[in-house]
């Protein structure tokens, strides 16, 4: 597979740092953008030269998937499948290789790489003390997020989700934000939504409701992913879209390979018109011709969001734009990428600049902008009464973010925080 010429230059980037000896280096580029092409054409050039190369995956689909697009003779380290050690190349399952203590890699390219902190990732570093690490992740965080710099020495970043998005290489997206789900009062726990306490709000015949009238409204019959909260709140929404007259199926860690790759297939064919996940098709599943992500599940965590955004903005035939139907209050905590992301290595530091997601933000009931906490809105200086627009279990209508809406608060923004300095005129794209 020819790549693109940003992805080239993205290899070209991560050999100047090895040029310069580093030998962790994490590379950032948004979902969709190739981190698969990429890795793998640098497993193969590694392996021609005669170096022992591993990739690791954490996730049974993305083994497959990259086993299919490596393009190079190679073995798999995996429960239920035998090794094959004659191969320089070996493309393993992240827990099977933490377990077994395999070691003897030169070079390790780790997919998904926000798992660093894991401690199978940490294991298998140990296993192979002097191997080369190339980590690759649309989302460069911790759980808690901070930064990456105690697992990566230097940051390679290829272009951005909205250049992606400008480019065609990407989908655009139109969002729509209801007021739905009340997070007020639900704990958290290191750093996210308790689960149990987010399905108590989450998983009510109201939300569902209102989720099936938008979608019947703004995506009828197009393709969709559904994130949910637990698998019993999956089966749920499957089974009142199709009381509605849809065909939507609940795909869980629960089936088989066999019976996940059927699902995802009848997707593509048309056999469903949805599949409602919860955490499974955040990560790594491709399926480019969704149309639509319904979004039931409220999150702290920005990886989570941007990476589950980023499995409807992949590009198809046909596919004009994305449409996000956010029931979870999302959109307004994090903005959504191709509006502007920036990302940092430093250690014991939160992630600053653009989209900043460890701060509490709200969303203008006027302009319907999202900004961090202030008295007045800096799009439309909007004064705010009590404590702003909180999330609501409310069926209303979804106002939707125009291209036209989003330049427009940009510019007020330029505007009204040109004294804050460098820092936020990079956060709003220049």
């Amino acid at each position: 597979m020819q790549l693109r010429p940003y992805q080239n230059d993205v290899i070209d980037a991560v050999r100047a740092e090895l040029q310069r000896g580093h030998k962790r280096i994490l590379v950032v580029l948004p979902t969709g953008g190739g981190k698969t092409e990429i890795f793998t054409h640098i497993a193969r050039r590694y392996t021609e030269a005669g170096y022992p190369t591993l990739v690791t995956v954490h996730r049974n689909e993305l083994l497959i998937q990259t086993s299919r697009r490596v393009g190079a003779d190679h073995g798999l380290i995996a429960a239920g499948f035998t090794p094959n050690p004659t191969h320089d190349l070996q493309v393993g399952m992240i827990q099977t290789l933490a377990r077994r203590g395999t070691g003897g890699f030169k070079l390790i390219l780790e997919d998904e790489c926000h798992h660093a902190p894991a401690n199978t990732n940490k294991k298998v570093r140990e296993h192979n003390p002097d191997a080369t690490v190339i980590g690759f992740t649309a989302t460069p965080l911790r759980g808690d997020g901070q930064g990456l710099g105690d697992f990566y020495d230097v940051m390679v970043e290829g272009p951005t989700c909205e250049w992606l998005t400008q480019q065609g290489y990407l989908a655009p997206a139109k969002v729509y934000r209801p007021s739905t789900i009340n997070t007020r009062g639900i704990g958290v726990r290191y750093g996210e939504f308790k689960q149990r306490e987010l399905q108590g709000v989450a998983d009510t015949s109201q939300v569902t409701g209102c989720a099936v009238s938008h979608y019947r409204k703004y995506a009828d019959g197009k393709r969709t992913l559904v994130a949910t909260v637990s698998i019993e709140h999956a089966v749920h929404v499957a089974e009142r879209f199709c009381a509605a007259g849809y065909r939507f199926k609940a795909v869980h860690g629960g089936m088989s390979q066999g019976e996940r790759d059927d699902a995802i297939g009848g997707l593509a064919a048309l056999d469903y018109h949805g599949l409602v996940y919860c955490e499974l098709f955040s990560e790594g599943v491709d399926c480019p011709v969704v149309e639509c992500g319904i979004f039931l599940r409220p999150t702290q965590s920005l990886g989570l969001w941007d990476q589950q955004v980023g499995r409807i903005k992949r590009p198809s035939p046909g596919k004009d734009y994305a449409i996000l139907l956010d029931h979870a209050g999302n959109s307004a905590r994090f903005g959504i990428a191709e509006w502007g992301r920036e990302w940092t290595l430093e250690k014991g530091k939160k992630r600053v600049g653009q989209g900043e997601a460890l701060f509490k933000t709200r969303t203008c009931p006027v302009c319907f902008g999202v900004h961090r906490p202030s008295p007045v809105c800096p799009y439309c200086d909007h004064e705010y009464v009590g404590g702003g627009r909180v999330v609501e279990e409310v069926d209303g209508e979804l106002e939707e973010m125009t291209a036209e809406e989003i330049a427009r608060q940009r510019a007020r923004a330029r505007h009204v925080l040109s004294a804050v300095g460098q820092r936020f005129e990079r956060r709003l794209g220049q």
